[in-house]
């Protein structure tokens, strides 16, 4: 209260030797109200140490009030608040009536403890407009502005559950003075500061209800941790699984990424991790469990200023499943206990978080087989339902049928006779065991399809392609074994298995070369399936003529050359032949219906035509009515008729020779005519 008078005294004291010679100016009423408040009106904090500023505002200030002293105070909670500086406003100060600066006079005081037994921690602020050098004001401050700027630090926030923590920033003790030393009427409006809770910890484990499907499942759970917020300044994480040891064994503990990314040391390695596994029952107190501890270590200087906040995983136990019920028994579940959990702060004090168990449980063996209503003698796919990662089993088959199976795949197949059968599927490891059974009804036998086409028609040097089609009840599948042989008059001439080329789902493909000295007459591709014990065979036979005249009757034409083999076409489908294979020779030109020039094209299976650049036709050489044509199957000379001009103009246009060349021929034409 002292504090308060002697300051406002101060003031007045300033105002009575300021205005001692000023003369007395009518004054004039305010036709709206004047209001100094604080603004935001709320302010919420999220972290401690968080600093904000409050400004104290003033509005609807009119000349006519002639304000020359401006005064408040601001109470707080110093439990919530710490107030660290006052800056003055820039209000008052645009108003300046001395001729330089200064051109106010401004005090102020911050009480942050409670020593004041009226107000308590406060804030005082004082700022008096400064007059002329004759002691009068002749520019009053109008309308709004900022008269002072306090800045606040956050020094507590409350714990989750509790609400979040707020104080009054009580505006109080304001005064507003004219140039006589007058009160001018005001409002004063305070405004609200909450401080937002420190949300607790959690440490959980995910996911938090595991299921396995089998007898060694190999599976991994997470300590991770939500909520952390930056405030705990943790620095230390501790944790103990406990599980049962009948159902689990513990593999391994690998350190999450969580207290790692916010490294304080200058390097590798930014936390210190241990861990310690008991799968026995020797601890008395917890029994089977994992512990793991983790300390984020600090910088060089011994310090931490990065710490944790977020979401992340502590670390990864890796468990294997030792136990598993049998398909007639139910599911079994077993608890997995965090416990001895401890989070600290870098100045060793524990902090509060909560906890989530995780629950495990472990289901009887299941298997499926496709189709479900199988024919006698059709295969049936077993599979069981095994997870990405397991340890070594096996998996012991009785059909129900007499047959038995030990394998390691958890797929196989069996094909049985019609009737009905309890399939028992018995999963091994060491010397643990699960068992599943399923009933399987088998109908009327169906067998594996297969289909083979070859062609009809073939050619010496011809490539030729096979096609094979394996199906199951009508449905394209793989085969697991397939075979193709081919025969000639009962004999067989060649192994093709190895040449079987897959297309797509039940679909193959081989590529056959007809060699140059195969024998005219029928032979016979023979191909055998298998599909998990059901067999099938199909036939397919193909003809080998001798010239191509029993291809078409038209004239067949190259229409492509490469790498030395030729697609014939005769109109309606092509084949590809081996031109040195077919002794194919250039023999001449010739004219066709259409009046296209074409090259003649000897074979050992017949006469053949092309376009001229299919083979890469080209003049060599021009002497007298002779003419040299050179080709991708040898050289050709011709004499030059009408005719056979145009198709040597022909060639020098089509294999593009030069300028000079073009002319050249075109001359040579020109002088033959005449002749």
């Amino acid at each position: 209260m002292k504090r308060s008078l002697s300051i406002i005294t101060v003031l007045q004291l300033i105002l009575f030797s300021l205005v001692a010679s000023a003369l007395t100016t009518p004054k004039v009423q305010s036709q709206t109200t004047t209001e100094i408040f604080l603004a935001p009106q709320s302010y919420t904090a999220q972290k401690l140490d968080e600093i904000f500023n409050i400004n104290v505002n003033i509005r609807n200030v009119e000349q006519s009030q002639r304000m020359t002293v401006a005064q408040f105070r601001i109470q707080y909670n110093n439990t919530l608040l710490e107030a660290l500086k006052v800056t003055e406003g820039s209000f008052l100060q645009q108003f300046h009536n001395a001729e330089s600066a200064p051109y106010t006079f401004s005090v102020s005081y911050i009480e942050n403890k409670t020593q004041d037994p009226l107000y308590g921690p406060d804030v005082l602020v004082g700022i008096v407009l400064l007059p002329n050098s004759t002691g009068h004001w002749t520019n009053y401050p109008q309308g709004n502005g900022t008269l002072a700027t306090i800045t606040f630090k956050t020094i507590y926030r409350p714990v989750e559950p509790s609400p979040p923590a707020a104080c009054l920033l009580n505006l109080t003790d304001t005064m507003l003075v004219d140039e006589d030393i007058n009160d001018i009427p005001h409002l004063a409006t305070s405004a609200t500061y909450y401080a937002q809770p420190l949300p607790l910890p959690k440490m959980t484990i995910q996911p938090s209800d595991y299921k396995a499907t089998l007898l060694g499942e190999i599976f991994n759970v997470s300590v991770n941790l939500e909520n952390v917020d930056a405030d705990w300044r943790m620095i230390v994480a501790q944790f103990r699984i406990q599980y049962n040891n009948t159902l689990l064994e513990a593999l391994k503990v690998t350190e999450g990424s969580f207290l790692q990314q916010f490294h304080n040391a200058e390097s590798a390695p930014y936390t210190f991790s241990v861990s310690y596994i008991e799968n026995k029952t020797q601890d008395p107190l917890y029994g089977p469990d994992v512990l793991v501890g983790i300390v984020l270590l600090p910088n060089s200087t011994g310090h931490w200023t990065n710490f944790p906040h977020g979401n992340g995983t502590l670390a990864t136990v890796t468990f294997k499943s030792t136990y598993q019920p049998n398909w007639q028994e139910p599911s079994i579940t077993a608890d997995l206990i965090l416990s001895d959990t401890i989070l600290v702060n870098d100045t060793v004090e524990e902090i509060p978080h909560t906890v989530a168990n995780g629950l495990y449980e472990i289901q009887p063996p299941t298997f499926s087989y496709k189709p479900t209503a199988p024919s006698a003698g059709e295969v049936t796919i077993f599979k069981v339902a095994e997870p990405q990662n397991h340890a070594p089993l096996t998996y012991n088959w009785d059909f129900g049928d007499g047959t038995t199976m030990n394998t390691n795949a958890s797929t196989v197949a069996h094909a049985f006779p019609s009737g009905k059968y309890n399939v028992t599927l018995t999963v091994i490891m060491n010397n643990t065991e699960a068992t599943a059974v399923e009933a399987v009804t088998v109908g009327f036998y169906m067998p594996l399809g297969v289909t083979a086409e070859v062609g009809s028609l073939h050619f010496k040097g011809e490539t030729a392609e096979f096609t094979i089609l394996t199906t199951d009840s009508g449905k394209p599948i793989n085969a697991t074994s397939l075979e193709a042989k081919l025969y000639f008059n009962g004999t067989l001439i060649n192994n093709l298995s190895g040449a079987i080329g897959y297309v797509d789902t039940g679909f193959y493909r081989i590529p056959y070369y007809i060699p140059a000295n195969a024998l005219l007459g029928e032979y016979t591709l023979l191909v055998k399936a298998e599909y998990y014990g059901a067999n099938g065979a199909a036939m397919a036979k193909f003809t080998i003529s001798p010239t191509l005249t029993a291809w078409n009757d038209s004239i067949a034409q190259i229409t492509e050359i490469q790498n030395g083999v030729a697609t014939v076409s005769n109109g309606i489908t092509n084949i590809k032949l081996n031109l040195t294979a077919i002794n194919a020779t250039v023999t001449g030109l010739i004219t066709s219906g259409k009046g296209e020039i074409l090259a003649k094209i000897d074979t050992s299976v017949g006469t053949l035509t092309t376009r001229l650049d299919a083979i890469n036709a080209t003049i060599t050489e021009v002497k007298g009515n002779t003419v040299t044509i050179s080709t991708a199957l040898g050289e050709v000379k011709t004499t030059l008729s009408d005719t056979q001009s145009t198709a040597t103009t022909t060639l020098y246009v089509a294999s593009i020779l030069s300028a000079i060349a073009v002319i050249l021929a075109v001359i040579i034409l020109l002088i033959l005519r005449k002749k």
